[in-house]
């Protein structure tokens, strides 16, 4: 199969790797459909090594080289003994965090994200979304509705960082917020915010494409552009906002895109 892995920093391969072994017992077998560019990746292209593992892992055993991908979903190609939560030929999302499910700390707790033995899909896992096809476990993958497109399946995880965000930030019915940067994960914070409630939106970046982009898809955003105006002058000059709390969610900081 065709694959994109990393070797080193600017040291991209698009290779040819056998096709994934038949999934173990809990595991499913997907082959990939459409696949996102994090933020991520890109550090990983322009500096990594930097999450992907030079020496092997210590839960997952993965080092580089690595493919690529942690924002993706497909079509489930078969699964392994004691998978339940899908059947060959569902369309899923992959939610790509792995770590111990059980006899660890955090994982007891329900905490798994926190778990020092903490490793992804496309990052530290022997596989990721930049190949035709991969391994998962049947944890990482979620059954989509017929409703949603395959191209949105792979748009899930980066929307799960989006309404995180305003969970974080507190945001309910009637808030103001500002969201620093027009980027795909600024545009789906201003979506998730408008979900949670919020009433007056506010979106800043130096990027008048992105502006534009931003208004044609939420008319009533205020875009600002810092090269010309004062971010804060714009906002305390909205009624709204002086009449609801604002909730500054910085999506470039949060997610590192």
């Amino acid at each position: 199969m065709r694959a994109l892995r990393f070797h080193a920093a600017r040291d991209l391969r698009l290779e040819e790797l056998p096709e994934p072994k038949q999934p173990g017992p809990g595991q499913v077998l997907v082959r990939n459909r459409f696949v996102g560019i994090c933020g991520t990746d890109l550090h990983e292209y322009s500096y990594g090594p930097i999450f992907i593992p030079k020496e092997p892992h210590p839960y997952t055993g993965a080092h580089g080289p690595q493919v690529l991908g942690h924002e993706f979903g497909g079509v489930v190609e078969a699964i392994g003994a004691g998978v339940t939560s899908v059947v060959a030929g569902d369309r899923v999302s992959i939610q790509p965090l792995i770590m111990p499910r059980s006899g660890d700390y955090f994982a007891d707790r329900g905490l798994f994200h926190l778990s020092p033995q903490l490793a992804l899909v496309g990052l530290s896992w022997d596989g990721g979304g930049m190949a035709e096809a991969a391994v998962v476990n049947e944890y990482n993958v979620q059954k989509m509705p017929d409703e949603m497109t395959d191209e949105e399946a792979a748009l899930v995880e980066p929307t799960a960082v989006a309404v995180y965000a305003c969970d974080r930030g507190g945001v309910t019915a009637g808030n103001s917020v500002l969201v620093t940067g027009a980027g795909p994960i600024g545009m789906l914070t201003l979506l998730a915010a408008r979900a949670a409630g919020a009433a007056q939106l506010f979106v800043s970046d130096l990027n008048d494409a992105r502006l534009d982009l931003a208004k044609s898809v939420l008319p009533d955003v205020v875009t600002i552009n810092p090269k010309r105006d004062s971010v804060g002058d714009v906002v305390r000059s909205s009624p709204e906002a002086m009449s609801a709390v604002t909730w500054p969610l910085n999506a470039s900081a949060t997610n590192m895109r």
